[in-house]
């Protein structure tokens, strides 16, 4: 029939399950993409079950501060989330702001003021670009299932906050995360462990650190990803079916302790592991082991493709 906007005659949950959902964009992208195609669709971005920030909308230039530019989006994300409904099931949050945004202060405030409305409406997926903005002291998320943080100063104390205070927590990854020294996961909801990186931002430490330990006996899946400063210890992950050691040993100076410790001690630790995934750098140091009859044949190590 001539005339009829069929695309317009959906329902809003049509609208929001079937395409917005599916677009690959910011909020900010979603807002202003709905907003041109039809005046129609112009609050139904207010359904979707996630929010997702960029300054990459809105800085300019990622290397220097522009303050009109901080400011505007400054204002976007406070508007935003001023126009989300209360009563709508957020289910993931994303915050991805450059190192140049976050080392402002008003939008390093208004961040930890994001992060705590992020908290407060029970989010299930929080993705986190810290740049040490910190998450502040009180941490309970009771619907939270999986936690991404990426370059934020943690200690032990801070992640048992996030651990105690999130009971239905599934998955936890730490992306160039420091500041910890021992990982101890003891919750049975949590069954995934990721770690991206590990480097020290204050070289005075490096002589006192030799290595980060992992308690975690209820996982099932463990990656290891880029690169490390030091040793990796696996004191118990008697559950895990999954092992990726996908990553590189950046050597210092004031470590003693080899590669090929490194290795054999993981190893045996994973042990009761049916297949260990390791990279090139490990394979070499893994075959050299193997020749020498430094490990056993117990299980299997295969080579990342």
């Amino acid at each position: 029939m001539e005339g009829v906007d069929r695309l317009n005659e959906l329902k809003d949950e049509m609208l929001v399950n079937n395409i917005m959902s599916r677009l690959d964009c910011t909020t900010k992208e979603l807002i202003n993409t709905t907003a041109t195609i039809s005046k129609r669709w112009e609050n139904v971005w207010t359904q979707l079950p996630h929010l997702i920030f960029s300054d990459e909308d809105d800085i300019t230039d990622y290397y220097y501060n522009n303050e009109a530019d901080l400011h505007g989006y400054i204002s976007f994300i406070n508007n935003t989330l001023n126009h989300c409904p209360t009563n709508l099931n957020l289910k993931r949050f994303k915050l991805d702001m450059s190192y140049n945004s976050l080392i402002n202060s008003e939008f390093k405030s208004k961040a930890n003021s994001w992060i705590r409305y992020a908290i407060s409406r029970n989010v299930e997926d929080v993705d986190l670009r810290l740049w040490d903005v910190g998450i502040g002291q009180e941490f309970t998320w009771e619907r939270l299932k999986c936690l991404c943080l990426f370059r934020g100063t943690l200690d032990e104390d801070t992640i048992q906050k996030i651990l105690s205070g999130s009971p239905c927590l599934k998955s936890l990854e730490l992306d160039d995360c420091y500041g910890y020294r021992r990982i101890d996961v003891t919750s049975r909801s949590v069954k995934k462990l990721v770690f991206y990186d590990y480097y020290y931002c204050d070289e005075s430490e490096m002589d006192y650190i030799d290595c980060i330990k992992i308690n975690a006996p209820c996982i099932s899946s463990l990656s290891i990803y880029g690169y490390f400063e030091l040793g990796l210890v696996l004191l118990d992950v008697s559950s895990l079916i999954k092992a990726e050691l996908d990553y590189f040993i950046v050597p210092r100076t004031s470590n003693d302790i080899t590669p090929e410790e490194i290795l054999r001690g993981l190893l045996e630790s994973l042990d009761h592991v049916k297949d260990v995934i390791i990279n090139d750098f490990w394979w070499e140091i893994y075959s050299h082991l193997k020749a020498r009859g430094d490990i056993s044949n117990g299980f299997s190590v295969l080579l990342k493709s």
